[in-house]
């Protein structure tokens, strides 16, 4: 239908929540990496905090570097005490300069009345936790603010609403990194606090002029301070789109812009708007069912010029939140091809209340803190998200991906997706690609787009496996494996058809050459493996794994596929995970990689 002003899908995929990738396409060119891992044991290999609640994070790039804010607790949803963490890196990749960017705050003793009349009684040992849902703001004279906010819950499933918050808190973070004092920008009045009563001043009385002007032209951005809905409330008059009556709720709200006077709202649960003037209107907010979601979040932006995006998780369950996947608009409105940015649900390491698995809260770059002085590479946009409400993890895309699918003359790293979990590396130059792992609960994976091919081959270049497996696998468009090479830290290396069948004993200390020629019409392949050094060579003629009709995808992982959790399992039921002393290490790289497509 065409006119409709506000965004919907159009396209026809749609993903099989049976598989954490969905069964969709990945995202060429994209390259995942995760910035940290919830570890209570060794903090030090984290953020330097015990705490595995890790969730919602927020990013900004400023003064050439890229930062992400995200929240902790110890281990649960709304179980304070919580911080707020911060991290920056230079290009995405190496993360570091983990500081607590709002600490522990120990709500004083006091008694107070909130406008619900509800009393609310404290002695002095109850901490508050942060919840926000934006982290930064960039103002006209280029401060970057800081911003989170501190509330409380009497019982963990009890929102932290307006009457159960004390108040907005920011903070400067400087050009060199460093941060600023704390002060309250928004205290929750309407909650019974004094001024009196807080932990930090009100932002006024700050002696920057600079940095009290930025927090009011803040105040003053209707479309920014809308983010503070959840938390503010109805009652307080910044918030302009109000809540139904009916209980119906607008939650995390994001916007982006079509151009000065079109604006797009966005909320959790498939709700949307759009306003003509700029944002001081918005139209009728109206549920859209082509945005197949549930409450883990949307996130819209203008990543270029006449270029959109949607990202999310479409699937209508709350606690299986898989894969993260990305629609594509050329107006801003009709969004169609829909790929797979995400599609791995590694396992709950530890046990909270109201953790989820998979993807999910993903934030870019707001439309109010780019400047195009001060930008990233353009050729790229960034997402940021939370995995199993415990990792958090950054992707730098490509924003020309989805013209890569066709392009002829594309290289080895436009074509490949990668997903890197802390304690992994993948390395794709050329026509080779490395990849190091020493992760004990996750794995290293690549994907590479080769089209229909016939032939594939590569020198092996192994220079450890010491537990795990290295597996290669030809897929068809929807990841069914037609062929699964599988080299295991004894030296055999095998096939996998009906049966792991061992194909030779190798010496990884030599290389490897291997050759595989596919016959889609007989569901067959030829394996050529030889020994580079011995001139040793093994030579098999087998059925495929699955019965395809093309081989479009080359996969390389460091670990056996996992289809756990599932759309049965539960979270609540999530034990945590004891720490071994497995040593895992795998290095294995792919040589003059080459193949030979069919002919059209």
């Amino acid at each position: 239908m065409k006119g409709i002003e506000t965004p919907r899908y159009v396209g026809l995929e749609k993903p099989n929540i049976d598989y954490h990738h969905g069964q969709l396409k990945a995202i060429l060119g994209a390259r995942i990496r995760q910035i940290v891992s919830a570890d209570r044991d060794h903090p030090e290999d984290s953020d330097g905090t015990d705490y595995t609640y890790k969730h919602a994070p927020d990013m900004a790039f400023f003064n050439g570097k890229f930062y992400v804010q995200y929240l902790c607790t110890p281990k649960d949803e709304h179980v304070g005490p919580g911080i707020s963490v911060i991290a920056s890196s230079i290009d995405g990749e190496k993360w570091g300069d983990f500081k607590i960017s709002f600490p522990k705050y120990l709500i004083p003793k006091c008694e107070l009345d909130d406008y619900k009349n509800i009393h609310h009684s404290f002695d002095g040992t109850t901490y508050a936790f942060m919840h926000q849902r934006m982290g930064f703001y960039r103002s006209k004279n280029n401060k970057m603010l800081l911003l989170g906010f501190y509330g409380y819950s009497p019982k963990f499933w009890m929102v932290n609403w307006d009457n159960y918050g004390i108040g907005r808190v920011v903070r400067e973070l400087k050009t060199d990194g460093e941060l600023g004092d704390i002060y309250f920008i928004r205290p929750n009045y309407q909650a019974g606090w004094q001024d009196d009563q807080l932990n930090y001043p009100i932002y006024t009385q700050c002696k920057d002029i600079g940095f009290v002007d930025a927090c009011k032209e803040l105040l003053e951005e209707p479309l920014v301070v809308q983010q503070w809905a959840e938390e503010n409330g109805d009652i307080d008059p910044l918030i302009r789109i109000k809540h139904k009556d009916n209980g119906e709720r607008y939650e995390a709200f994001c916007s982006y812009k079509i151009d000065e006077s079109s604006v797009i709202a966005l909320w959790k649960k498939s709700y949307v708007a759009r306003s003509n003037d700029g944002g001081e209107h918005f139209g009728k907010i109206r549920f859209e069912p082509s945005l197949v979601m549930s409450g883990q979040k949307i996130w819209g932006e203008k990543v270029a010029d006449n270029k959109y995006i949607l990202a999310y998780d479409p699937t209508l369950e709350s606690v299986h939140r898989w894969p993260l996947c990305v629609t594509f608009s050329s107006n801003g409105i009709d969004f169609d091809n829909m790929r797979m940015l995400h599609g791995e649900v590694p396992p709950m390491r530890y046990k909270g209340i109201w953790k989820d698995y998979g993807p999910q809260y993903m934030r870019g770059l707001s439309w109010y803190n780019k400047c195009k002085d001060d930008a990233p590479d353009s050729g790229y946009w960034y997402l940021t998200y939370s995995v199993n409400k415990e990792d958090i993890w950054f992707a730098k895309i490509p924003v020309n991906a989805l013209e890569y699918e066709n392009d002829k003359c594309c290289n080895i790293q436009q074509l490949t997706h990668v997903y890197e979990p802390i304690r992994t590396r993948a390395i794709v130059d050329k026509n080779q690609i490395y990849l190091e792992d020493r992760n004990s609960t996750d794995y290293c994976k690549t994907i590479t787009y080769t089209g229909n091919i016939k032939v594939l081959s590569a020198v092996i270049d192994i220079e450890e496996i010491n537990t795990d497996s290295f597996y290669i696998e030809l897929c068809d468009s929807k990841y069914q494996v037609a062929t699964r090479i599988i080299f295991d830290s004894t030296g055999l290396v095998s096939s996998q058809v009906t049966a792991v069948n061992g194909l030779c004993k190798a010496d990884y200390k030599h290389l490897l050459s291997l050759k595989i020629d596919i016959d889609t019409d007989n569901y067959t392949n030829e394996i050529v493996l030889s020994d580079s050094e011995t001139g040793e060579v093994k030579h098999r003629t087998e059925r495929f794994y699955t019965a395809v009709d093309e081989i479009v995808y080359m996969v390389l992982r460091t670990a056996m596929p996992r289809k756990i959790p599932d759309r049965d399992s539960d979270p609540d039921m999530v034990q945590d995970i004891e720490k071994t002393d497995i040593n895992k290490k795998i290095v294995v790289t792919l040589k003059d990689l080459h193949w030979e497509n069919k002919k059209e």
